[in-house]
């Protein structure tokens, strides 16, 4: 190079001790936008300072000129992988076909920072991949994945490498895509994925997982069910319901504790879907949950494990203050079975539909009217109508046979008993055990009868 003697502080500079003004001096070199500095820029990509190097990078680029391109690829190799980024990022903005060789080299063995510049680079030289080889590395580091995948399996130990190593979005990407690949290494890479340091990464390994449905991705997604992260323990028990199993199982339902109602909703989801008749019962307590998500999950879930018992269980909720659980209970109901409203569980709703007929959320008096009507064929009006009639005929039934037990006839007074018996009617039980003392004894053996009845079954049968 012939020197220019305003540049002779510059060169010197160079050679400082202190990093800080030998940048300046680069940044110096860099505004001058002359070719015939590129001699002394080469000696700053040699420079023991990252941040020296990446300057010196960033100046060729900006000189534009052809002679700067033996310069770059001379440090193309450049240990730091910041200085390989500004090199490739110069040689793009050179944009000289004689670059093309040494980016191709890099897109199949440089880092993958380095590769994602390469094949920008390439791609405003006008390359395009002359191998499988060559095409598969372009498509993975310009982010086209399933084109990459379409490739083959050989696409597979570079998408895991992305997952393992790229950035944060590059990570959930390939993890989506590997969801879909039933390679080992596609399976190791996402079991892997799973400790990632971003809690959104494990989710999408956790959901990849689940697509999978790979029996050996159990002991990673039983951790992740204790993940530090809600929306990770919740995509792990949904990955988890896609499997199962005795260890699957137990472990789903030791998380329907968990703090977070998404969770929580998860493992309902996942129990339905593995159908173990053993966590009926469990499952049916969420029916009392906090949270209308998981109620509506629970039913959904009790409905899905088809055991008919579960009705039982589902009838009290009908008139929930949530209307989507409410919703959420019939459809189980009817899922169950379709004549529910028939059931002898049915029919000991009514009188808590009828307590909800004055509810004082609309809804909720809504649906008991609705409930009611569908149930006995009546509406609530007609139902309590017809309630205060029955009430009243059975208490003249009560008070007639109770006289009959006075009657001079044994006779007359043991078919009295009989009849109360088989009524079940409270009225007559103060009649009944004033007729243990009669003077039949088959009258007081009815009459005792009829009282060890009444008390074995209680005054819910007797009324």
């Amino acid at each position: 190079m012939t020197f220019q003697p305003h540049l002779w502080l510059t060169k010197w500079r160079l050679a400082a001790r202190s990093d800080q003004t030998r940048l300046r001096a680069v940044q110096r070199l860099r505004q001058t936008g002359n070719p015939a500095v590129l001699d002394l820029l080469a000696t700053a990509l040699r420079d023991k300072s990252v941040p020296v190097r990446v300057a010196a990078a960033a100046a060729v680029g900006e000189l534009k000129s052809r002679q700067g391109v033996p310069v770059l690829l001379e440090a193309i190799n450049d240990a730091a992988p910041e200085v390989q980024g500004a090199i490739l990022q110069a040689l793009k903005r050179i944009g000289h076909s004689e670059a093309k060789e040494p980016l191709v080299e890099v897109l199949l063995k440089g880092e993958l920072t380095a590769q994602g510049v390469a094949a920008h680079a390439l791609n405003a030289l006008g390359w395009e991949p002359r191998t499988p080889e060559e095409e598969l590395h372009y498509y993975v580091a310009i982010g086209e994945l399933e084109r990459a995948a379409a490739l083959g399996p050989a696409a597979d130990p570079l998408l895991a490498r992305l997952l393992r190593s790229g950035s944060y979005p590059q990570r959930v990407a390939a993890a989506n895509v590997l969801g879909g690949r039933s390679s080992e290494a596609a399976l190791r890479g996402l079991v892997a994925a799973l400790k990632d340091g971003e809690a959104l990464v494990r989710t999408a390994a956790a959901e990849a997982l689940a697509q999978q449905q790979n029996p050996e991705a159990i002991d990673g997604l039983l951790t992740s069910l204790r993940d530090r992260t809600p929306q990770v323990r919740a995509a792990a028990a949904e990955a988890l319901g896609q499997l199962g199993g005795e260890r699957v199982s137990e472990a789903l339902l030791q998380a329907l504790s968990d703090s977070s109602w998404e969770v929580r909703a998860a493992v309902l989801e996942a129990l339905g879907r593995l159908r173990d008749p053993k966590s009926l019962t469990a499952v049916a307590a969420r029916l009392g949950d906090p949270d209308p998500e998981v109620r509506q999950a629970a039913a959904d879930a009790v409905a899905a494990l088809g055991d008919e018992r579960g009705m039982e269980a589902l009838l009290p909720h009908l008139v929930d203050l949530h209307a989507g659980v409410r919703q959420a209970i019939l459809r189980a109901l009817n899922q169950l079975s379709p004549q529910w409203e028939r059931s002898a569980a049915a029919q000991q709703m009514i009188p808590q539909l009828q307590t909800a007929t004055r509810h004082d959320d609309s809804g909720v008096q809504s649906a008991a009217v609705s409930l009611l009507k569908q149930i006995t064929g009546l509406t609530a009006t007609e139902f309590s109508q017809t309630t205060q009639s029955l009430a009243q005929r059975r208490a003249l039934a009560a008070e007639m046979l109770s006289a009959l037990l006075q009657d001079g006839d044994p006779v007359v007074r043991l078919a009295a008993v009989e009849a109360l018996a088989r009524a079940r009617l409270a009225a007559g039980v103060g009649a009944l055990q004033q007729a243990l003392g009669d003077a039949d004894a088959w009258v007081q053996l009815a009459a005792g009868e009829a009282l060890a009845a009444f008390e074995q079954r209680g005054a819910e049968e007797w009324s």
